[in-house]
C-alpha cells in the first residue's frame, strides 16, 4: 500500500514562528521505517519544515496515490491536524486517516470527539499497530473490523467510542529498523547553533532507549493513561551502528539523545562509551544527552567526555520546594 506519514504545522508551534525543524520527527521516522520493512511505499511529510500550505499537502498526498494517511501531532498542532484531516476526507471520503502523537495517546476519546474526520486514534508506540492496521486494511477489511480486536486503538464502532488498551511494550529495541534518513530531504532542515562548539551545524535525534522508571508527574515518558510504565534500551552496539550509517550516509557529525533520561543503567552507559572508542567513531561526532542530576558522576562525565559527549542537559524544574515535592521528581 501507498501510505503517506504527516507531520503538521503552519504558525505556531514546529511552523513559521520558530523555523523549520532540525530533525525529523522520530516517531514517525519508526513508523515510516517499520512500514517500508513491510514492503509498503511510504512518503514522509514534514509539513513546516518543507514549507508546505494545506494544499501542498493535499497534492503531494494526491499525488503519492496513498492509500492511508497517517498524522503525528502533539497538543500545539492538534488544531492543525484537525485542519488537515478535514480537508483530506472532503478530497477523498473513503481516505482512512489515524492520528498518532502524545495529544491522541493522552486523550483519545476526546480526540475523536473534536474531530469526524480521524478515523482512529494510535495509543502509544505505534510501530507494530501501524503495521497490523495497515495489513488488515490492505486485505479489504473496513476500519472498524481492522480495529475490532487491535491492542492500542481507539475508534468509532456503531457509533460509539470504542478504546482498546495497548499491549505491553517491546523490550527488544533492536528487532524495530532504524529511521531512514533516506526518506528525508535532509537539506530542508534547520542548523543548530552549537555553543560548546562555537558554530551552527547539522544534528539529529537518536533515542537509545524508551520509557523511563521515574514518575515526575509532569511527564509521559511512560506512555500514557493505561500504557505499561516500562523503560527498555537498545544495545549500545546496535545504536553506535545506527550512528555510523548516519554519520556514512549524510555527513551529519552531531547527534542529540532524546531519551527521556539517558544513562539509567551505568554499566550500559560506559559500554556504549567504550565502544564508541572501539569503533573510533568518537573521533568523528559530537554528542549530547539529557540525564538527572542524580545520575550524574564523576566516572559517568569522564567516560562520555572521553567518547566524544560534549554537551549534557539537565532539568531543573523549579526553586520552590512546594512544587518540587508535588512534582515527584525525588531531586
Amino acid at each position: 500500500m501507498n501510505i503517506s506519514l504527516i507531520n503538521p504545522g503552519e504558525s505556531t508551534g514546529e511552523g513559521k514562528a520558530y523555523g523549520p525543524l532540525t530533525s525529523p520527527h522520530m516517531g514517525l521516522a519508526y513508523i515510516a521505517s517499520s512500514l517500508a520493512s513491510q514492503g509498503h511505499q511510504v512518503d514522509v511529510i514534514e509539513m513546516p519544515t518543507y514549507g508546505l500550505d494545506y494544499m501542498g499537502v493535499l497534492r503531494q498526498v494526491e499525488n503519492f496515490g496513498a492509500d492511508v494517511v497517517g498524522i503525528t501531532a502533539r497538543s500545539f498542532n492538534i488544531l492543525s491536524a484537525y485542519k488537515l484531516s478535514k480537508l483530506l476526507k472532503n478530497m477523498r471520503p473513503d481516505l482512512p486517516i489515524i492520528l498518532g502523537g502524545a495529544h491522541g495517546t493522552a486523550l483519545p476519546e476526546h480526540t475523536l470527539t473534536e474531530s469526524s474526520t480521524i478515523d482512529v486514534v494510535v495509543l502509544g508506540y505505534g510501530e507494530y499497530v501501524m503495521c497490523d492496521l495497515v495489513r488488515s486494511l490492505e486485505s479489504g477489511n473496513s476500519i472498524e473490523k481492522a480495529c475490532d480486536s487491535l491492542p492500542g486503538v481507539c475508534f468509532r464502532k456503531n457509533g460509539v467510542i470504542v478504546t482498546i488498551p495497548p499491549a505491553a511494550p517491546e523490550k527488544d529495541l533492536d528487532l524495530l529498523p532504524s529511521p531512514d534518513f533516506s526518506m528525508y530531504d535532509i537539506s530542508k532542515f534547520g542548523m543548530m547553533y552549537h555553543p560548546a562548539m562555537n558554530k551552527f551545524h547539522k544534528e539529529v535525534s537518536i533515542f537509545a532507549s524508551r520509557g523511563c522508571p521515574f514518575k515526575c508527574t509532569f511527564c509521559m515518558a511512560h506512555g500514557g493513561a493505561g500504557i505499561e510504565r516500562a523503560w527498555n534500551v537498545r544495545s549500545p552496539e546496535n545504536v553506535i551502528a545506527e550512528m555510523m550509517k548516519i554519520y556514512d550516509s549524510t555527513g551529519i557529525d552531531v547527534f542529540g539523545f532524546n531519551d527521556s533520561t539517558f544513562g539509567i543503567n551505568k554499566k550500559w552507559f560506559l559500554r556504549f562509551c567504550e565502544h564508541m572508542i572501539e569503533t573510533g567513531l568518537y573521533n568523528k561526532v559530537n554528542w549530547s544527552f539529557e540525564t538527572r542530576a542524580d545520575l550524574g558522576t564523576y566516572e559517568i562525565f569522564k567516560a562520555a567526555v572521553e567518547a566524544g559527549c560534549n554537551w549534557v542537559f539537565f532539568g531543573f524544574e523549579s526553586g520552590s520546594e512546594k512544587i518540587l515535592s508535588t512534582v515527584n521528581k525525588g531531586i
